[in-house]
């Protein structure tokens, strides 16, 4: 794991999923960069987790910013070139102000800005996600389908992206709805 602020935040209870939800497991454990973890599913016979594969911890609540420093250093470069810019893992309002006020501070006031939906964090704070959005001229939401599946379960993947689409719907924003969609 690659972030440090995971081992500052997990607690032991909470759920932890790798490579897309294929093996799952329950921290029992959290060191300083460390921790020690139950796997509960995998396929039958097991799992190899290879290297470079995700990690989603949907009941835990993290410290960071959607917007990196390599983002933000990017930034100069978007707004010069780029129509339209994203905004992987947005989870809270504070990642959608953050985002606003970096491209108004590097003259991006007429870039589109996409907020990427995939996290179980990020669809419970959705509503108040989309009232701060809105203080952009040019917002969208992408329902990422694949990653929040990841997070939320297909049990609930049938009625998650709808209520995304009925609030987008209500704040007149429009939505792109991707990955694994068929």
């Amino acid at each position: 794991c690659t972030l440090p602020e995971v081992f500052q935040a997990a607690q032991p209870g909470d759920r932890i999923l790798f490579d897309d939800g294929e093996i799952e497991g329950v921290v029992k454990h959290v060191g300083v960069d460390e921790a020690r973890v139950l796997i509960t599913r995998t396929q039958p016979g097991g799992k190899r987790l290879g290297a470079e594969k995700g990690i989603n911890l949907p009941d835990t609540e993290l410290p960071v910013s959607a917007l990196t420093a390599a983002d933000i250093a990017a930034l100069p470069s978007v707004v010069t070139h780029a129509d339209v810019v994203g905004l992987s893992f947005v989870r809270t309002p504070s990642d959608v102000a953050h985002m606003r006020r970096e491209l108004a501070a590097h003259g991006g006031q007429k870039v589109g800005l996409v907020l990427k939906i995939e996290t179980e964090q990020g669809f419970r704070e959705l509503p108040d996600i989309l009232l701060d959005a809105m203080r952009w001229p040019q917002t969208g939401v992408m329902i990422a389908r694949g990653d929040l599946m990841t997070e939320i379960g297909w049990e609930r993947m049938t009625e998650v992206p709808y209520q995304v689409l009925s609030l987008c719907e209500a704040g007149h924003l429009p939505v792109i709805w991707a990955t694994q969609v068929l």
